[in-house]
């Protein structure tokens, strides 16, 4: 029994061309677009040393120099390891040889232990995403450097990471050890494990390692473009050569490798193809194939393949909204299927490097992102995470705001209007606190469709702090404050003066008077011998009444009318 497809056995392709054509001309051969996505995982380890870290340096900028970079060709990511994994740059960090070249040149040496295992289940869970910039149906490849043995388990975390398609090569410097640098590399080792006596000799192995590379892309390429019509998010076939002799049927058996999920099926001996359907998306499925004779059955020759992702495998309607100074809300439609979770990442646009990430429930469908920059536009992706494998992602922009340009204007001695541009968001009212300095806070809500209000009863000649507060559904925005004043109680009159009584601010005191914020254009018309009009424009603001004082000019007592709403009186 011989497998044809992919993942079950990797047939080497007739290479008719030059392999590869390394150093500063990047070109595959065999007339395919290159691409892959590709992590340099880096000991960085105390026993490298400074200076022989410079050395793995130059040799990574002829690696990468190798490949022609970009967000649609090849992908570099460089991940440094010691005690801890870390991140240099994601796949999605730089668009151009230029950009990763400088990064290369300039990544530091961070010195510790040599924990290989978890550097490699790092990469598989962290690095080799779609929120990372990873990409799916692309050839993956991880390049490990490393001069000693690993301090940790290595061979498990190997094995799931080169069950998720991703080739792995190594190179081992010195002290690094040979077998366990086998158990690591995908087979066969003569293409995917290297060794140098020291970092001296990193030239020797560079050209050999580099074709080595660009084959296996190109390999791979080929592979996933022939077996796309082939896989589908429930099914995919199995195909295989025919078994010697006289085969009365196959026995095909899958099982998934991260679940209980498993399946057998018979075939007639004289078929060579099958399809197994009725399986779980984006799984990762070992299948094996048995040739039943009529005394005994053949040994099983086993594969693996996995499902694809299903259609439409991602949240949906993502929105930003509820913007404050520091934060904003995302909300999504929720995706389809057993969501375990949510990714959520988010980082200044244009700005790559500062990247902030969290996890939500795969119950919730919004988060509120806090600790933001002020005014600041961000890039929000959200990833539904399965129990295999993450779906696909989606991604919006979202702006940190609240109210701007707040002005107080327009005093009066009781009044002061306040005017404000609208708050980002779908705000449900805006909220109005004002407070006389010192005094007690009022306030007062308007509907989030104004932007402007007019304070009322207030003080004469007296400051006051204003603060707008736009609220949406469930959060405050960010509140503005800003000062304004109130005009001072100013009498200008001709004649005696009389108020009653002193201070109230709904009185117009005295016939000749003309307050600041008070009636204007007072006449007094229409005479007859026991009557006179009076007339006079409306004051601003909330008038409960007006109250007319009077007495004869050449001197008499004084008397008074009141209670009448209108601007005139008789």
């Amino acid at each position: 029994v011989f497998f044809l497809t992919h993942q079950f056995l990797k047939l080497c392709h007739v290479v008719k061309a030059a392999l590869c054509v390394c150093g500063f001309h990047p070109e595959c051969s065999l007339g395919v677009d290159v691409q892959a996505d590709v992590v340099l995982l880096v000991d960085g380890s105390y026993s490298i040393g400074v200076t022989n870290f410079a050395k793995v340096r130059a040799f990574l900028e002829v690696l990468v120099n190798t490949f022609d970079i970009g967000p649609n060709k090849v992908q570099i990511a460089l991940v440094q390891y010691s005690r801890d994994p870390y991140t240099e740059f994601y796949l999605n960090t730089h668009q151009d040889v230029n950009a990763v070249v400088k990064a290369v040149r300039t990544f530091p040496y961070r010195g510790g232990s040599t924990n290989t295992g978890r550097a490699m289940t790092y990469v598989r869970e962290k690095i080799f995403q779609t929120s990372r910039g990873a990409r799916a149906n692309v050839p993956r490849v991880t390049i490990l450097i490393t001069d000693g043995k690993s301090s940790d388990a290595f061979k498990d975390p190997a094995t799931k990471l080169r069950n998720t398609d991703v080739e792995i090569f190594a190179v081992g410097v010195k002290d690094a050890v040979r077998s366990e640098l086998e158990a690591i590399a995908n087979a066969p080792a003569e293409t995917h494990v290297y060794t140098v006596e020291d970092f001296d000799a990193f030239q020797r192995i560079s050209k050999e390692l580099t074709q080595s590379i660009c084959l296996r892309i190109e390999q791979e390429i080929r592979s996933i473009f022939q077996r796309r019509n082939d896989v589908s998010a429930s099914s995919f076939r199995a195909t295989w050569t025919a078994a010697p002799g006289n085969v009365q049927a196959y026995k095909v058996r899958w099982k998934s490798l991260f679940s209980g999920e498993q399946g057998d099926k018979t075939v007639p001996g004289d078929q060579t193809s099958t399809v197994l359907d009725g399986l779980s998306p984006e799984t990762r499925y070992q299948v094996s194939v048995i040739a039943a004779y009529d005394q005994k059955d053949s040994e099983p020759l086993t594969g693996l393949e996995t499902t694809d992702v299903p259609a439409f495998k991602a949240p949906r309607n993502l929105l930003t909204s509820e913007p404050t100074k520091t934060s904003f809300r995302v909300s999504w439609d929720p995706a389809p299927g057993d969501v375990r979770g949510y990714r959520v990442t988010f980082h200044p646009s244009g700005n790559d490097v500062d990247l902030g990430e969290l996890m939500v429930p795969g119950t919730v469908s919004s988060t509120v992102l806090k600790q933001l920059q002020p005014d600041t536009e961000y890039s929000v992706t959200v990833v539904p995470v399965y129990p295999e494998m993450e779906g696909k992602s989606m991604s919006e922009t979202g702006k940190t705001s609240g109210v701007k340009n707040l002005k107080v204007v327009d005093p009066s001695i009781s009044t002061l209007t306040v005017r404000w541009d609208p708050a980002v968001g779908n705000v449900r009212t805006y909220k109005v606190f004002y407070a006389a300095q010192p005094g007690g806070q009022q306030e007062t809500q308007v509907s989030g469709l104004t932007t402007s209000t007019v304070l009322t009863e207030l003080s004469p000649d007296t400051e006051y702090r204003v603060t707008v507060v736009p609220v949406y559904e469930d959060v405050e925005g960010n509140r503005m404050s800003e000062n304004g004043k109130t005009s001072e109680f100013l009498p200008n009159r001709t004649g005696p003066w009389f108020c009653r009584p002193p201070g109230v601010l709904t009185a117009l005191c005295g016939p000749f008077a003309e307050v600041l914020g008070g009636v204007k254009n007072l006449q007094v018309t229409d005479p007859t011998t026991s009557s006179l009009r009076v007339r006079w424009e409306a004051a601003e603001g909330n008038v409960r009444q007006y109250r007319i004082f009077y007495v004869p000019a050449a001197g008499g007592a004084e008397d008074m009318v009141g209670g009448r709403a209108g601007p005139v009186l008789d």
